[in-house]
């Protein structure tokens, strides 16, 4: 039911992204920051930091979840989709306790571009939320620059509303594709974390288990194990 309602608000999502870059003429948006490295190699502590400096915006939890319509800061529409965005999060909550501990989310956080990602259904999220060994080959060796597309659509949809000097983002599964990052954002800039890859499959495999634990009552840390370790293979070749 959970997977079910994601996939459902991104395709529903999409197609208002898509509906509105066809009937608007956007500019290109503008130069990004991408914040790089393994998962759990201390990439969200940088990322909010530097989302201390107001030249820097990214895309906060409320928008990606229901950015349409575009609302003006302070409106109704806006509170209305940060109380909608909090019911998530209460949800989330409920049936995933413990995930705060390791990845704390609220309404108004700036989110990485892992969900922005799902638009094109090409995203590692869906690999956390269940044991879905034969889509995670399919996006370990899809072509990503299809959902850099939709990921540049969604920033120059939010930008009609707040364009920023520059735009920081941030996912751990970028490193795997700057080429097509740079395909899509030629100006784009990197910085990289490096933590010792002991300590951050450990890491991860806790949060994947947290997540699943959501979604099933069956969690097989084994599992989980051989296959984050198999993703984060994929990053060094």
């Amino acid at each position: 039911m959970g997977a079910k309602f994601q996939i459902t608000n991104h395709l529903q999502t999409r197609a208002k992204i898509f509906d509105y870059v066809s009937s608007h003429e956007l500019k290109q948006p503008s130069s990004p920051i991408f914040v790089i490295g393994l998962p759990r190699s201390g990439t969200t502590h940088l990322f909010n930091l530097l989302s201390q400096d107001k030249a820097h915006r990214s895309a906060l939890f409320w928008e990606i979840m229901y950015p349409f319509p575009l609302s003006k800061k302070g409106s109704f529409s806006q509170r209305k989709k940060l109380f909608k965005a909090d019911v998530v999060l209460y949800f989330k909550n409920k049936f995933t306790p413990g995930l705060d501990d390791l990845h704390y989310i609220e309404s108004t956080s700036p989110e990485e571009c892992l969900l922005i990602k799902t638009l094109s259904l090409r995203s590692m999220v869906y690999v956390y939320m269940a044991n879905i060994p034969t889509y995670q080959d399919y996006i370990q060796k899809a072509d990503f620059l299809p959902a850099f597309e939709w990921h540049k659509r969604f920033l120059q949809c939010l930008e009609v509303e707040d364009k920023p000097e520059r735009w920081l983002l941030k996912d751990p599964c970028h490193l795997e594709h700057i080429p097509e990052i740079l395909e899509t954002y030629p100006d784009a800039k990197f910085i990289y974390i490096n933590r010792d890859p002991s300590e951050t499959i450990p890491s991860i495999c806790s949060l994947t288990a947290t997540v699943r634990s959501g979604f099933t009552d069956s969690v097989d840390t084994n599992l989980i194990g051989s296959s984050n370790t198999r993703v984060l293979e994929e990053c060094f070749k």
